[in-house]
């Protein structure tokens, strides 16, 4: 089987279709042969699709600028998350879907003009200006301004999708949002976006603005998470009141105070509530409390220490949209 061929559909685009792992950017096939991509990879390991959509970028290589590329859909499963990378699954290169979206996407790319964005060099402004340039062309002109994954969305989810299928193939780390909370506040001080919608608020370490938090109750004296929860045994009969463990003697209940067994709930005994005791320091409570792990930088804060961060749905302006697509970002 040849490692590609390229054919025309009906509009008359001309389509590589790669059907084995290779070197696409070292290949001889000239970025004029072929008009769109369709990955219908079959029979390659995953880690080597992986590898290609990462070769195929449309944001690093010259070949490939902001063409179209479409998945066979039995890759669906795997690439699902890789979505907003692509423009579609379909079950051929030639199946209408396929079609119709590269003829929509094509006369995006012609009418703003977005073959020819490589001219200055790589960094992360540039980055997000061809990611940027990568949205309108799709008529994707909104997005949020974080990569948490039931949040995000147009500019943000394009650039999740990237920094994963980058990071699996050991290409880039894996930064956080901060990259699309400084690239916010770059586009709405030059007016590039304006906000639409309020989505939702969330909070950031006080250390170093991460949102990948973990929370855990903690004891109130020494603030360790080793903690025991048993219930509270109130004794009907003398009164008193102490932790179930305090109670157990040769497993059975028999109360500390006074001795008696205890057999029957709700006529010998009851569990009013229940208390926390710490495995470290011995100190007993009825409520714990809360505190917060970045996972990024180790920080441990209370929950009232946490920056609160709100998210918004942004539009991508008409002056925004021009001078993505004319200038470099500075």
């Amino acid at each position: 089987m040849d490692l590609y061929r390229i054919e025309p559909n009906s509009a008359g685009r001309k389509v590589l279709i790669i059907q084995d792992y290779f070197d696409v950017r070292d290949e001889k096939v000239h970025e004029l042969d072929f008009d769109l991509i369709y990955f219908d990879l079959a029979h390659v390991h995953y880690n080597l699709v992986r590898e290609m959509v990462s070769q195929t970028s449309p944001f690093v290589h010259r070949k490939f600028r902001m063409m179209p590329r479409f998945m066979s859909m039995l890759h669906f499963g795997h690439f699902e998350r890789f979505s907003a990378l692509l423009d579609g699954f379909a079950p051929s290169a030639f199946d209408n879907s396929v079609t119709q979206r590269a003829e929509e996407i094509i006369f995006q790319i012609e009418k703003l003009g977005a073959h020819n964005f490589y001219a200055q060099d790589m960094d992360e402004n540039e980055l997000f200006r061809r990611m940027c340039v990568f949205c309108f062309t799709r008529q994707d002109l909104s997005f949020t301004n974080t990569t948490i994954p039931t949040l995000r969305s147009g500019l943000s989810a394009v650039f999740a999708a990237y920094v994963l299928v980058r990071r699996m193939v050991g290409n880039d780390p894996n930064p956080d949002d901060s990259n699309i909370r400084a690239i916010t506040n770059k586009f709405l001080e030059m007016e590039y976006i304006t906000p639409t919608k309020f989505v939702e608020r969330i909070h950031l370490c006080q250390m170093c603005g991460s949102d990948h938090l973990l929370f855990t109750e903690c004891c109130n004296k020494c603030k360790s998470s080793n903690l025991k929860e048993e219930d509270m045994i109130h004794h009907f009969r003398c009164a008193n009141i102490s932790k179930e463990s305090d109670y157990l003697f040769d497993d059975e209940l028999r109360c500390p105070k006074c001795k008696r067994q205890l057999r029957h709930i709700g006529i010998d005994y009851d569990r009013p509530s229940k208390v926390q005791t710490c495995n470290e320091c011995g100190a007993v409570q009825l409520h714990s409390e809360m505190k917060v792990i970045c996972s990024k930088c180790g920080h441990h804060m209370q929950p009232l220490d946490l920056k609160p961060y709100d998210i918004f749905e942004y539009t991508f302006t008409p002056h925004g949209i021009r001078e993505l697509c004319e200038h470099a970002l500075l």
